[in-house]
């Protein structure tokens, strides 16, 4: 997958929580929808925090289950670019900015650089 396509997917999963019926109980918590000034749904339910980083994982088969496994410092810095992020946030590294940048419909706001522990 390319960053384009990690955005995507990253601005999709908000709009389809949004959409999704959730248990009464939810929303005896405070924090659990919001609406702006004019009335309009934020969010609703669940929100999810999302770090998009590019490059080449180390990839390897898990002997048990079969499955790929992926790690190394590729994914390391994902991790963290992602614990950067509040929930309902998409957070980029410059590297992963710089392959999105030019997208119609989406808006960036500069954080400023990071430090991310480890990396």
């Amino acid at each position: 997958p390319s960053a384009k396509q990690a955005l995507q997917w990253a601005v999709a999963v908000p709009v389809g929580l949004l959409e999704q019926e959730w248990p009464p109980e939810l929303f005896k918590l405070s924090d659990a929808a919001r609406k702006d000034v004019e009335g309009q749904l934020l969010w609703s339910g669940l929100r999810v925090r999302v770090g998009i980083h590019v490059g080449n994982p180390i990839m390897d088969a898990d002997p048990i289950t079969r499955r790929m496994d992926y790690f190394g410092p590729m994914v390391n810095t994902t991790a963290r670019v992602s614990h950067l992020a509040q929930g309902g946030q998409i957070v980029l590294t410059e590297a992963a900015y710089r392959e999105v940048s030019g997208e119609p419909g989406v808006s960036f706001t500069e954080l400023g650089r990071q430090a991310l522990r480890g990396v």
